[in-house]
């Protein structure tokens, strides 16, 4: 609110018109304590009270405008998210919902090809060891088909914990457990992780001539996860076209104007 009142005090222009638009309107503005009908203020104590939701669901909201990404991968930070935000958010219905998270290989393999997490996330030897050996199966299956350390930057929001758990992740004591498994599957797992905002399925295409076999299984499982939300963002797009003044469109020309607002910058200029 003080921003806004600074703005008009600071532009005449914008002050002009704001008064202009009042006196158009006729209405007469009054302070809210001189309005009967004026809505409850919040209490000190309730202030707190929304302060405290909004700090807890603020790792939701950022996790939700995440995976609601289109163009780059997000099935490999399902089992991250729900272990950091286990460790944020405490609570019966999370585990309940997410209690059977290593039982999804779509998940699992997708995880331990993601140059950034590996294995960070599978708690249990066990677990990880099912996920190396799915890998290593869907390697033999290709086969048969005929088919530097830097400093993570340090970020301030929902993946903070991560690059803190990256700092404390230790090696493995040994690379005897990974004795038999595919040459290039023990070159990658001994590889340093990569940083939070580089690309995997990047990484993967520049690396497919030196693993071809375990690059062909990463590009497969990493993908984006299915949402609603580009049906939710064409039907806002269409409700922007199709307007009570514009009720005379035809079908084909609202699919048509619903293309041309739908391409971006590049598709346009190149």
């Amino acid at each position: 609110m003080k921003g806004i009142v600074t703005f008009f005090k600071q532009w005449t222009t914008a002050s002009d018109n704001l008064h202009a638009e009042q006196f158009e309107e006729d209405f007469e503005y009054r302070l809210i304590q001189e309005t009967r009908n004026a809505p409850v203020m919040l209490t000190q104590e309730e202030v707190v009270q929304v302060e405290d939701v909004a700090k807890l669901l603020r790792p939701v909201a950022e996790l939700t405008a995440e995976f609601s990404g289109t163009i780059y991968v997000t099935n490999s930070k399902v089992i991250p998210a729900v272990c950091l935000l286990r460790e944020n958010i405490a609570g019966k219905e999370l585990d309940k919902q997410f209690n059977k998270w290593d039982e999804n290989p779509l998940l699992t393999i997708a995880t331990l090809l993601d140059t950034r997490f590996k294995r960070m996330y599978f708690p249990a030897a066990l677990t990880c060891s099912k996920v190396l050996k799915l890998v290593e199966n869907q390697i033999s299956i290709s086969l048969d088909s005929g088919a530097g350390v830097t400093e993570e930057p340090i970020v301030d929001n929902f993946w903070r914990s991560h690059c803190e758990r990256l700092k404390r992740q230790k090696k493995y004591e040994s690379e005897a457990s990974f004795g038999k498994l595919h040459l290039d599957l023990q070159q990658y797992i001994h590889k340093e992780n990569s940083q939070l905002h580089e690309d995997p399925m990047k990484y993967w295409c520049d690396q497919r001539f030196n693993y071809p076999r375990l690059a062909e299984v990463a590009i497969k499982y990493l993908s984006t996860v299915a949402t609603s939300v580009p049906c939710e963002r064409l039907f806002s797009r269409a409700s922007s076209v199709a307007t009570v003044l514009r009720n005379r469109l035809s079908t084909e020309h609202i699919t048509m104007q619903v293309l041309l607002k739908s391409l971006d910058y590049h598709d346009w200029y190149g």
